[in-house]
């Protein structure tokens, strides 16, 4: 690598030029592009100059280009070999660059990735409806961040959260906000593409189950309060009627 002395930037060093007098080993100071930016701006600055110069010389010219033919024409090949690198590796930069600004925007932007991923899907499997992720965000909102579970209620601020649709697209669900709802992950590891029903069906018999091996271990006591118990099954039937509703709007 080396410095370019006129743009500042570390660039390879066949991106330089060798020099050309016998007492100097090495590359030139400027890289090949400012050279040939400077030459430019030179040669607009002096345009009566290069034009006597090339009316003066013309005749040189065209016979020093006759006499080394095969010399030029190598140049020529190697200058094109040169750029052809160079060009791949900036393409490949580029690539790059783009791939790690899309790791970053995917970090930065959960919800509209998710919903970019659920519009793809939606598409895939050919279900009406879309959403924003303004939607998403307010949905969790109005959950309180709290697991739509009924007999889970996790805490969702912590990041364990997963956008899930209440009926399943491959089961004729549609992708817009009124058939979302946020669950933790394993929460929504279980239900899968479960009817609902079905997966709060199974979730009431694993909350059973937890509560039987909880007095089997450690006595009553160990169960949550009663009055707690029936505001879970009260919000089950709260869910289980909203998600009627929905159905209803989905077909």
């Amino acid at each position: 690598m080396k410095t370019c002395s006129t743009c500042g930037l570390a660039k390879p060093l066949d991106s330089f030029g060798n020099r050309k007098y016998k007492q100097s080993i090495g590359h030139r100071a400027s890289c090949r592009g400012c050279e040939r930016a400077n030459i430019k701006k030179w040669s607009a600055k002096n345009a009566d100059h290069v034009r006597q110069y090339r009316a003066t010389n013309r005749g040189r010219q065209m016979a020093y280009n006759a006499t080394n033919r095969e010399k030029l024409a190598q140049q020529g090949i190697e200058y094109r070999k040169r750029e052809a690198v160079a060009l791949a590796r900036k393409r490949e930069q580029k690539k790059k660059q783009r791939a790690e600004n899309a790791h970053h925007w995917r970090i930065r932007n959960p919800e509209k990735r998710r919903a970019q991923e659920h519009r793809r899907k939606a598409i895939k499997l050919g279900a009406p409806g879309s959403y924003t992720a303004d939607e998403a965000i307010q949905i969790l909102k109005d959950q309180d961040q709290i697991c739509a579970n009924p007999y889970c209620r996790a805490d969702l601020r912590g990041g364990n959260r997963a956008l899930d649709h209440v009926i399943s697209l491959s089961r004729g669900g549609s992708n817009s906000a009124d058939n979302l709802q946020w669950l933790c992950r394993p929460c929504n590891a279980r239900k899968y593409v479960l009817p609902y029903d079905e997966w709060i069906r199974r979730e009431a018999e694993r909350s059973h189950v937890r509560e039987i091996r909880a007095v089997v271990l450690h006595g009553e006591a160990a169960l949550p309060p009663r009055s707690d118990r029936q505001a879970g099954d009260a919000v089950h039937r709260m869910g289980h009627q909203k998600t009627v509703r929905r159905s209803a709007r989905c077909r």
